[in-house]
């Protein structure tokens, strides 16, 4: 049995469950549970070292433990100190041993269409938005990060990191020109997800908009597609939804929890996300 588990608050609308399932049977026929636990700000110390002496292998992270957790690990890998955001931790001889794959998860399907030197605008300057610059930054270097609130401690901090980089900031004041002027737009916040806020600015100053010649990128999964989604795809945008991204960010995190790089098809993953988007849609 291997065991396995989604740790954030809230979990509730994640299918993290059945996605590691159904990957797992692609790679191997070994009993394989995957848990969806809740964790409160104030208990994610305890939490997190009760896992050191436990019979998981491994976890993923998500909302609003991504950053906080890094200091409650016994070692990062190196992506982790780029990205500062943890979203898979290995759990080995009880050690604590963080990791990113979520950047890979926004990388191979941007590879995959040839970007290079692409420009792109990235919304949001939380967790997701750093594993974003780090995958585009391997495609290009023309990025443009957006952010709601420059006082933000998210926003602040990112500014900071990158004030000897060649990545611009900018506020939503100009989103209609910078979305016109970009090839990419990836979307990093939680707009449009279920319980969450809508798009951070007035979605229709952009509905009008001549989107076919852009790629438009949502971190969102739930719903399949958002407010900012169907604009997008409405206006002619070659659309990646967030699902992709949880799938190849899957693929590498099974990886390191089992310890053997893993190969999935591109047929056994369009089959993967259609199983995904129906369990989505089903559950709405």
């Amino acid at each position: 049995m291997i065991n396995t588990a989604l740790i954030g608050n809230p979990t509730d609308h994640s299918i993290s469950d059945i996605l590691f399932k159904e990957m797992y049977k692609l790679v191997d026929d070994t009993i394989y549970n995957h848990e969806k636990i809740n964790i409160l700000d104030d208990e994610l110390k305890k939490k997190i070292d009760s896992f050191k002496n436990s019979s998981y292998s491994g976890l993923n992270v998500t909302l609003p433990h991504k950053m906080k957790i890094i200091k409650y690990l016994d070692e990062i890998q190196e992506e982790v100190a780029a990205i500062d955001a943890v979203n898979t931790i290995d759990i080995r001889d009880e050690k604590l041993i963080g990791y990113n794959t979520d950047w890979i998860g926004i990388y191979k399907p941007l590879a995959k269409l040839n970007v290079s030197g692409y420009r792109v605008c990235i919304l949001g300057t939380g967790g997701a938005s750093r594993a974003a610059i780090y995958a585009v930054k391997k495609l290009t270097e023309d990025i443009t990060v957006i952010y709601r609130e420059f006082k933000s401690i998210n926003t602040i901090n990112l500014i900071n990191k990158y004030k000897n980089s060649n990545i611009n900031f900018e506020d939503y004041k100009n989103i209609v020109n910078r979305i016109n002027s970009s090839d990419i737009i990836i979307n990093t916040t939680s707009a449009g997800m279920i319980g969450k806020d809508e798009a951070p600015f007035d979605l229709e100053i952009i509905r009008d908009l001549d989107l076919k010649d852009k790629i438009f990128f949502d971190a969102v999964f739930n719903p399949i597609e958002t407010p900012l989604y169907k604009i997008f795809d409405e206006r002619g945008a070659h659309c990646i939804d967030g699902l992709w991204m949880m799938i190849y960010q899957a693929q590498r995190a099974l990886s390191i929890w089992i310890d053997k790089d893993i190969y999935v098809g591109e047929t056994d993953f369009k089959a993967l996300h259609e199983l995904l988007v129906g369990r989505i849609e089903k559950c709405n």
